[in-house]
């Protein structure tokens, strides 16, 4: 399988600080990244909520690339930039790299030729998020790229993995899209932009709302963003990442009060939960008092 991942920006983060700066704003433990590892983590405003979400790939010590949607890409981008004056550390899109989703086996054969200029992050156990400048390798695979951008999404819906847009920028604080249980948020590493209000959240709070997988038939696909609903026609979730191939998968939050009932579609269908391959920690939906 190959898939060019058309609807994404690259941005470097370069420099001595690098690694403390994106430590101080994003909700990972990005400084616990050795070179050739990666993570998603968050960016959120001082109220908690997201803002940005990257998966961030450490290319070496002092270089980090950062994958953005590029829905929010300059918006992302600018809010994470404005820390970054009282660092040494550059931040820059990377305008002529080009990404794509590879088995593990197109991989092999594609790292044996490329350069040095790339970064492979696997996502579940046979595809990669691979990442380059060399022109001759985007060449290649551009010509190669057999699936559409559905596909990408339905792996990304069945790892449990959503992507911040427009229509969800602002609306979610980490722990509501799953972030803690893929190592998205980290609450020992000390402070971070929003940090107080994620940790308070972790520890004293009830979590009110979180992350789900389903299935519907393929018909009416909802939107990113759009609202469902409960069997009374109440608003109970919102739907934050969509995948229409053979059959329409959706990642959606849900108020965890509801997952018990029927879940529905503003135009009337009902859905299917899927299990994901994590598991949410059950003392987040308990009071802590």
């Amino acid at each position: 399988m190959n898939i060019a991942i058309t609807d994404a920006k690259l941005f470097s983060v370069i420099g001595v600080d690098a690694a403390s700066f994106l430590q101080g704003q994003l909700t990972a433990d990005v400084a616990a990244l050795n070179p050739g590892e990666h993570l998603i983590a968050a960016h959120c405003s001082i109220k908690g909520s997201m803002v940005g979400l990257f998966r961030v790939m450490r290319v070496s010590d002092e270089c980090f690339w950062l994958r953005v949607h590029h829905d929010i890409a300059e918006s992302a981008f600018n809010n994470l930039k404005k820390y970054s004056i009282f660092s040494k550390a550059e931040l820059s899109f990377i305008e002529e790299a080009k990404g794509f989703c590879l088995t593990s086996e197109y991989l092999e054969s594609v790292q044996s030729s490329v350069s040095n200029t790339f970064f492979a992050a696997q996502i579940d156990a046979d595809h990669f998020e691979f990442w380059t400048t060399d022109n001759e390798a985007q060449n290649r695979l551009s010509n190669e790229a057999s699936e559409s951008l559905e596909a990408w999404y339905e792996i990304n819906v069945h790892a449990g993995i959503f992507d911040l847009r427009e229509a969800t920028q602002e609306k979610f604080i980490p722990q509501m899209c799953n972030l803690q249980a893929i190592d998205g948020v980290s609450f020992s590493k000390g402070c971070y932009t929003g940090q107080e209000i994620v940790t308070r959240l972790q520890h004293r709070g009830i979590l009110k709302k979180a992350m789900y997988a389903f299935t519907l038939p393929q018909g009416n696909t909802p939107s990113i963003g759009d609202p469902l609903f409960n069997a009374d026609k109440v608003e109970v979730g919102t739907v934050v990442m969509t995948s229409t191939t053979e059959k329409t998968s959706l990642l959606a939050v849900i108020q965890q009060s509801e997952r018990e009932g029927p879940i529905i579609t503003e135009s009337g269908e009902a859905l299917t939960e899927l299990t994901l391959p994590y598991t949410l920690d059950p003392r987040l939906f308990e009071s802590k008092r």
